[in-house]
């Protein structure tokens, strides 16, 4: 469950401390000693990433007052501050200066040294606390923009926590309503602030300047928006292949039945693919496809918990001996819909591996063996789907994964993930204990046929090795052990699932993962008569239930040869059966 972009290695530039001081400037604006500039409760500070890991805050960061600072109230505002590069421990200077107008700010960050690996500038906004005491994010995740993004439109009750810019130079326009969280919206529904952020770069000098105004909302009311409630418009430079892909590289369509969305992007390696859900007619969806060198088996996976697929990115040349799909779950930043934690968001890998089979056949060896491969939340997402698509996968890879919902609801004490589950699911486990279950890959294990490889650090602090525990202790109660190969990582996990876990034990999960899929190169086939645990949905080759809820589970016994199935559930349920032998 690393941020979305692993490569930023973040220096703090501000620290969130210091007094607020009168300025006569715009109401809703303050700015405090430290140059924290706050409108309503946003705060807005300014981080300088290089090549690393994730993002970090420096305990030896400083800042101090410039020439004119804070008697000069009218005018400009200096402060000058040093800070330390994680990765390098490099010490660079910078300066901040803030421009105050009638309406508004404008702030600007100079760096006049940046070292060449320096990857990207971003702009943070931090936003009020909920009266829980935990950060409002109605979305439920970081929101990162793409870099070639134009636009970001933040709707009533969603956060931004903060945007990127690309190196390069760039610029990116933010509006919404900053202070919509406040209980009283009566005070606040007109209070919006826009900004507009570009960053230059000249020689080993950058700069970031962000303009912030404040606007009368006037016409937010019916924007579009998805049931996330927040809209990213995404635009590029006409001609600029490498961020609008090219068609030239469009899979052919000859003889193939399908519907080709215009806002496909196309590279020799990689493209971006849009598509329409089975369960939610209407609804767009989007998946990253890496193509290989050759014709290859197909491997689907999924993003971490907070992530999403990052968009499009151009790929000179095909990689890997893999034809890969990555499913942006539903309700992320490319898909629409609303997050429903392993509900249909796993019916959406399913129509995407249907699509891509289609639109991409002649890239793919053998249609029916398929692989699944993912970690952390994608690891929940691999326990989840060989229960709900017993027979799709010929062999799959759960990292670090969540095998019981309610149990990590449980043992999540600062509510990392709790803000998340409590929207997506409907509620806590006490609250809807079914709804948890059926999401959970623990309650499904009776449907296990797939070989499963699954490998967990045993000190990992956010997703507990009790999680793969507990799959594989039921695993073998069932007499289904010979299924799951377990490699448990002793001392291993930290922030990171995998922290401290040495090179030769990382090449080992992989090793692990791959030796998995190249032992099983053929579909795995379903009895023809028994029982299965039908959560929300169960889809196989030969038939598939759905529950009129995806937050229900029922008990299927099935004979297909006497075309009998009894569906049972310990709550009113009704349910639709689909047939596909003959």
């Amino acid at each position: 469950m690393k941020p979305m972009h692993a490569v930023f290695q973040a220096i703090m530039l501000m620290i969130f401390t210091g007094a607020i001081f009168a300025a006569d400037i715009a109401p809703g604006i303050s700015i405090a000693d430290n140059g924290i500039i706050t409108l309503g409760g946003v705060s807005i500070f300014a981080v300088v990433s290089e090549t690393g890991t994730a993002p970090t805050f420096q305990a030896d960061s400083s800042i101090a007052p410039g020439p004119g600072f804070p008697a000069a109230r009218d005018g400009e505002i200096e402060l000058r501050g040093t800070f330390t590069v994680s990765k390098s421990k490099q010490k660079l200077s910078f300066s901040e200066t803030v421009t105050k107008k009638a309406d508004g700010i404008i702030l600007t960050y100079r760096i006049e040294q940046v070292p060449a690996e320096f990857t990207d500038v971003r702009l943070a906004f931090r936003m009020p606390l909920s009266s829980a005491g935990r950060p409002v994010i109605a979305d439920g995740k970081q929101v990162l923009l793409p870099r070639e993004a134009k636009e970001f439109q933040i709707m009533p009750d969603t956060s931004l926590t903060e945007l990127i810019l690309p190196a390069a130079g760039g610029s990116v326009r933010v509006t919404g309503p900053f202070i919509a969280f406040m209980h009283d919206r009566r005070k606040t529904k007109n209070d919006w602030f826009e900004a507009r952020a570009k960053f230059t770069r000249d020689g080993t000098a950058a700069a970031l300047t962000v303009t912030v105004n404040m606007i009368n909302d006037t016409n937010s009311k019916g924007a579009a928006m998805n049931d996330n409630n927040y809209m990213v418009e995404a635009t590029a430079a006409v001609g600029d292949k490498k961020k609008t892909g090219d068609k030239k590289y469009m899979p052919p369509l000859a003889g193939k039945n399908i519907t080709v969305s215009e806002k496909n992007m196309y590279s020799p390696g990689r493209d971006l693919v849009y598509y329409e859900s089975s369960r939610t007619p209407g609804l767009e969806l989007a998946m990253l496809v890496t193509k290989p060198e050759k014709p290859s088996p197909l491997l689907a996976t999924t993003h971490g918990w907070h992530m999403d697929i990052g968009g499009f990115s151009y790929l000179d040349k095909p990689a890997g001996a893999y034809f890969r799909v990555t499913v942006d779950m539903r309700g992320r930043k490319y898909s629409q819909g609303k997050q429903d934690c392993n509900g249909y968001e796993l019916h959406d890998v399913y129509d995407a591996i249907n699509y891509a089979k289609i639109l991409y056949r002649e890239y793919i060896t053998n249609p029916d063996v398929i692989y699944f491969d993912a970690g952390s939340g994608g690891g929940g997402n691999a326990y989840g789907i060989i229960g709900k698509f017993p027979d799709l996968f010929a062999a799959c890879t759960a990292l670090c994964g969540i095998s019981d919902y309610a149990f990590w609801y449980s043992n999540d004490t600062k509510g990392e993930f709790r803000d998340e589950m409590d929207p997506w699911i409907g509620g806590s486990p006490d609250a809807k204990p079914m709804a948890y279950r059926s999401r959970s890959g623990l309650t499904m294990v009776e449907n296990l046929i797939t070989p499963l490889y699954i490998a967990h650090g045993d000190t990992d602090p956010r997703v507990t090795v009790d999680h793969a525990r507990r799959y594989v202790a039921r695993a073998k109660e069932l007499g289904k052990e010979s299924l799951v190969t377990y490699y448990e990582l002793p001392g291993v996990g930290d922030a990171d699932h995998f922290g401290k876990a040495t090179k030769e034990q990382r090449d080992a999960i992989g090793r692990g993962s791959e030796e998995n899929r190249q032992k099983h190169r053929t579909t795995v086939i379903i009895p023809r008569k028994g029982r299965m645990i039908v959560c929300g949905y169960l889809v196989t080759k030969q038939f598939a239930v759905y529950l009129d809820s995806v937050d229900k589970v029922a008990v299927l016994d099935y004979d297909i040869d006497a075309d009998l199935f009894t569906v049972t559930c310990d709550v009113p349920c009704t349910h639709e059966i689909k047939k596909f032998f003959k």
